[in-house]
Parts: C-alpha cells; structure tokens; sequence
C-alpha cells in the first residue's frame, strides 16, 4: 500500500426500523440541522402550529448535543415553554441517555420541586430546587410513559418511511460502485433489482407506483414515475 491507510466499507449490519421510522417523523434536533439553540427552539415553534398527531398534542425532538449547540449547554423548560404553545414537548439528547421536558410535560410526569430522583436516575433541578426539566436516565420513563403509544397503523406509516430512506441510503451505496469496473447498465440493473426485491417481498412500499409484485423484474418498472419523485403524492 505504500504507506497508504485501507479502510473497509463500514456498512451497519443491522437496522431498527420501525425506530428509525418513528424517529423521521419527530423534530429533527440533531447538530448538522439544528447547531444553535435559536433555531432549534424556532423547530418546535414550528412543530406547535400543527394538529396533533398520532402521538396527541406532545411534540418530540431527538438528536440535540449540548456540547454542539453554540450555548453550550442543555436546553430548559423554560425555554421551550415560550415556543410550544402549553402542549407537552419531549427533546432526547443524542445519546438517548438524557431528555428535556417542558413545564406543560413535567406536570403530566407528575414531576415537580418535591419530587425525589428515582433510583437510577437524576431530576436536574436549579439552585431554588426548581426542576430545570432535564431528566437522566431512569428519570426519563417518568414523561416518556406519559406519551401516546405508537399505534399499529403508526407503525406501518414507520416502515414506509423508513423504506423510502433505505432506498436512498441503497442509491448512495450502490452509486459508489463505480469505481468497480461495473458497466452503468449493471450499475443500474444492479439498483433497480435492488427496489424490485423489496417491495416484493413487503418491506417497501412507494406511494404512487401502483406496484405489484408479480411484475417480477426491472422491465417491470418501465412507464413509473422516477424514483426521486417517490413519495409526493
């Protein structure tokens, strides 16, 4: 190799994804969309205009990283009452280990200054013993039970989601074969099999295709809508 560092293809082995799925249709909150409080606080202004969902009136974030944020600190309650309109909001941490909630969710966790940290976990609270609204670990089960479960149909919607990234995620793996010395029909072919397989064997739907499994092959796929325009209507 000549001094040259080789590295693997570090493809994950396993997914979650009807987590996965959930999770896209909750606020993103990670670093590279949401670096500074301002706009992360700004997301769940957004969030609180819509109609409550499957999940009732709560809005749920996932992803923030106080070390990224450009405050360099945890989110408050406080700060996101003054966004989320009085409905219950929820923020994980990337880490999944640590969750802020709001005033309007604390109160429904039953959480509140006399309230002792359960075992295994921690109630931050400020230098009056008021809770700040960030909660660690086993803290965390006292709002995340008070949240709708997901529901059947919930998770179906999960999987069609989740689907549409995978074949996205698959595009951009596949698209890096060509350096391999597959020819661009190959290539292509090697893509289009790839979609066939899935959504014949159930694990991807696509809105608007009007597909059935028993088309059997890529010639299958000719007069669809291009994969790009999936999922618009």
């Amino acid at each position: 190799l000549g001094g040259r560092t080789l590295l693997p293809g570090f493809n994950d082995n396993h997914t979650h994804p009807i987590s996965y799925g959930i999770g896209l249709s909750q606020i993103d909150a990670r670093p590279a969309t949401q670096p500074t409080l301002t706009g992360l606080l700004d997301a769940f202004r957004v969030a609180a205009t819509e109609p409550a969902g499957t999940r009732g009136d709560w809005l749920l974030a996932r992803g923030y990283d106080d070390t990224r944020l450009d405050v360099l600190r945890h989110p408050t309650r406080y700060e996101l009452d003054t966004v989320t309109g009085g409905r219950p909001a929820w923020l994980v941490r990337t880490c999944g280990h640590l969750g802020v909630a709001n005033s309007a969710a604390l109160q429904l966790a039953g959480i509140a200054r006399e309230t002792p940290d359960p075992q295994g976990g921690e109630i931050s609270r400020d230098e009056h013993g008021e809770p700040t609204g960030l909660l660690a670990e086993t803290a965390m089960s006292l709002v995340s039970k008070q949240i709708p479960r997901v529901t059947r149909s919930g998770m179906k919607d999960a999987l069609r989601a989740a689907g549409l990234e995978v074949v996205l995620i698959l595009l951009l793996v596949l698209r890096g074969t060509r350096g391999s010395g597959l020819t661009p029909p190959t290539r292509i072919a090697l893509i289009l099999n790839t979609v066939v397989g899935l959504i014949a064997a159930g694990w991807l739907s696509i809105p608007g295709w009007g597909w059935r499994s028993s088309a059997g092959s890529p010639a299958g796929l000719a007069g669809r809508r291009p994969l790009a325009q999936a999922g618009n209507g």
